[in-house]
């Protein structure tokens, strides 16, 4: 089967409710399918398993299954002017889980921006999803 070239559609979340007016959480409602394997999926041994996935993620946390995902829904982050060092706006692209993990470990980042703006993402996905099955 021929492959396909579907639009990536994204829907911004605004995060002032929150307290951070003009930070905008970019999600993509379209992920598609990615086959993921991680190192220690094939281990059987459960402790075993736990160990070997302790070890990698000493040295790449970002391998952690938790950024691997976001990194694949999350598009962007933008920061407004008031909120960085040198005053200007910046959007950080979310292109993999080491940029993700990158940005959410970054000294002055709230971590509650990503749940909270992860919750408007989930309403507007089942938004999307409704509009989708009426039609």
């Amino acid at each position: 089967m021929a492959g396909f070239k579907l639009p990536v559609l994204t829907h911004d979340v605004d995060c002032e409710p929150l307290g951070y007016p003009g930070l905008v959480v970019t999600f993509r409602l379209n992920p598609g399918y990615v086959e993921k394997a991680f190192p220690w999926d094939d281990i059987e041994n459960v402790e075993e398993q736990n160990k070997a996935r302790a070890k990698a993620l000493e040295t790449e946390p970002w391998c952690a299954e938790y950024s691997w995902a976001m990194s694949r829904v999350i598009e962007s982050v933008t920061f407004p002017a008031d909120m960085s060092e040198d005053g200007k706006s910046y959007t950080v692209g979310i292109d993999s889980p080491q940029a993700f993990h990158e940005l959410t470990t970054t000294e002055g980042f709230d971590q509650n921006i990503i749940t909270w703006a992860q919750s408007g993402f989930q309403k507007a996905r089942q938004e999307w999803l409704a509009t989708e099955v009426k039609n």
